[in-house]
């Protein structure tokens, strides 16, 4: 019968027990990756529903969920922000909810979006 080899346990592999976490570079990686989250918003075609949703580039996010979609993704702009103010939002805006991080595109929701971002049309 052959025998296995034998695994090193996880903690080996990360170089530190696992309770101890990540060190300071971590943190800080982490940190001014928050200082960067902006709260975006993207609508589904012209008058579909919009995703309020969190990223550093949402640019480059808008493609990921284009890809997904068969109708054009358009990004309609983004804040700054990060959880905590597309948590609020999600629960703000809940009554208007349709699935995951997309919601009807209301008045009441474009109204916040043209105030949020400063702009008259959308």
């Amino acid at each position: 019968m052959k025998r296995r080899p034998t695994r090193k346990p996880f903690e080996s592999l990360l170089g530190q027990p696992l309770e101890q976490g990540f060190g300071p570079q971590q943190k800080q990686w982490q940190r001014a990756i928050e200082e960067e989250q902006r709260v975006y918003f993207m609508q589904d075609g012209a008058e579909g529903p919009i995703k309020i949703g969190i990223g550093v580039v949402p640019r480059q996010r808008r493609s990921g969920v284009q890809t997904g979609n068969p109708r054009p993704v358009r990004l309609i702009g983004s804040i700054p922000g990060g959880k905590q103010l597309e948590d609020q939002l999600h629960a703000r805006f809940d009554h208007l909810h349709i699935q995951g991080e997309w919601y009807q595109p209301a008045q009441e929701l474009l109204d916040y979006i043209k105030d949020a971002l400063g702009v008259e049309e959308l």
